[in-house]
């Protein structure tokens, strides 16, 4: 963690003046490498330790790397729990904390979008005008400090074809999202408590920020113009590693909220869109079609989509395995929902094992029409649905009453 913090905040110290040396860095600054290592002195050892940090900066894990969040959390956690500071010391170096990582979470962004952008986009980037200067100034630095090495094309690294970045949305679900957190973690240790009125979820990234910061505007001061060149000089330094680049190539630019699809009202108006649609593995009409309800494709339970599959189990041995169970561990890292076309009903997989949750369409008298067998029409329960996706976001289906079977 400590690593960290100094990959944050060492371009700080830079932008002091010479007149406030101390006698000792002064000392320090007229010792070479060599003497430095021979030397036994107080003043060499401090040179040691120093010239030992530049050289972790140098070549440790690129700023890139880190899970920014778990960053800020632990660091926050160490101001949180210390007993000598009073509430507002605790509020004002929070505030602070919150500051040079969100910055650093611009950066970390700009850097992956740049790497996102098609080939074609590049030229465009030259009169770049974002929301605001912080926004364009880091967007325009990075792509700059990426393709000024005379060793480094950008045919090499960036796609020819491809969709345009939005930049803009990028760096913006970044700072949405860690203020979020920021201001969640506040409210729940008591730093700031926010009321019932005061939604976190629901504030745009500037509100949240005010609060955070009493600032209206984001500010250049919180980032050195040296962090910039660091940190994209250590991704270029990293770039002949195996994979990191098309790690990063891969990371999405925003994530989605692990939360079901909204469904028609009517359960007639779903059955006719999905019907007759082909299987995305096997290009047939299934007979037993189920929907994601993550992403909307069709799946189907057929012996026709059985696959042999090494990548379901952790024994190196093959095992049968169906689409479902495919697109599951594919789609939502193994917890999956469906629903059953031809049954109305909601199946949730897990770990190659199913159970039924029930349906969401009800008849007019409040009923389920399993296996549509009485052809009444069926509609959207709104408390069925919120029920849904309460155990889906929590997943937890503990109420089921049919347990998970094989």
């Amino acid at each position: 963690m400590i690593y960290q913090w100094r990959h944050l905040v060492f371009g700080f110290y830079r932008e002091q003046s010479p007149i406030n040396d101390s006698l000792e860095d002064k000392c320090i600054q007229n010792l070479v490498p060599s003497d430095i290592l021979a030397s036994s002195t107080v003043e060499a050892k401090i040179a040691k330790m120093h010239m030992n940090q530049e050289i972790e900066l140098e070549t440790g894990t690129p700023m890139v790397l880190f899970d920014l969040k778990t960053t800020l959390i632990r660091i926050s956690s160490y101001i949180i729990t210390n007993d000598s500071l009073t509430k507002e010391d605790k509020k004002n170096l929070l505030s602070f904390i919150y500051q040079i990582v969100l910055y650093a979470g611009i950066v970390r962004s700009a850097i992956v979008a740049a790497l996102h952008m098609p080939l074609s986009q590049l030229d465009g980037t030259r009169n770049l005008k974002l929301s605001n200067e912080v926004f364009t100034m880091v967007m325009k630095s990075v792509i700059k400090r990426f393709f000024s090495r005379h060793y480094l094309k950008a045919e090499d690294i960036l796609v020819e074809d491809g969709a345009e970045v939005d930049f803009e949305k990028a760096l913006h679900y970044t700072c949405t999202d860690l203020s979020r957190l920021t201001a969640q973690l506040w409210h729940e240790c008591g730093i700031h408590k926010y009321d019932q009125g005061n939604c976190i979820n629901r504030a745009t990234f500037m509100e949240i920020y005010k609060l955070l910061t009493n600032d209206d505007e984001l500010s250049l001061k919180f980032l050195p113009h040296i962090h910039i060149e660091k940190w994209v000089d250590a991704v270029l330094r990293w770039f002949p590693c195996k994979n990191f680049a098309e790690n990063l190539h891969n990371e999405p630019l925003s994530w989605r909220r692990f939360t079901l699809l909204t469904l028609p009202k009517n359960y007639d108006d779903l059955f006719a869109g999905f019907f007759g649609r082909a299987c995305i593995a096997c290009g047939l009409v299934p007979r037993m079609p189920f929907i994601c309800l993550l992403c909307a494709q069709i799946v189907c339970l057929d012996s026709c989509c059985t696959i042999r599959s090494r990548e379901l189990t952790s024994a190196n041995e093959n095992i049968s395995a169906n689409e479902v169970e495919r697109h599951t561990v594919i789609c939502s890292s193994g917890v999956g929902c469906f629903l059953s076309l031809n049954t109305s009903l909601i199946v949730i997989v897990c770990d190659r094992r199913a159970a039924l949750w029930g349906s969401v369409y009800l008849d007019a008298h409040g009923e389920e029409d399993r296996n549509l067998r009485r052809g009444k029409p069926l509609f959207l329960s709104k408390r069925r649905v919120e029920r849904l996706m309460a155990d889906w976001e929590m997943q937890t289906f503990e109420h089921l009453i049919v347990n998970f079977f094989n």
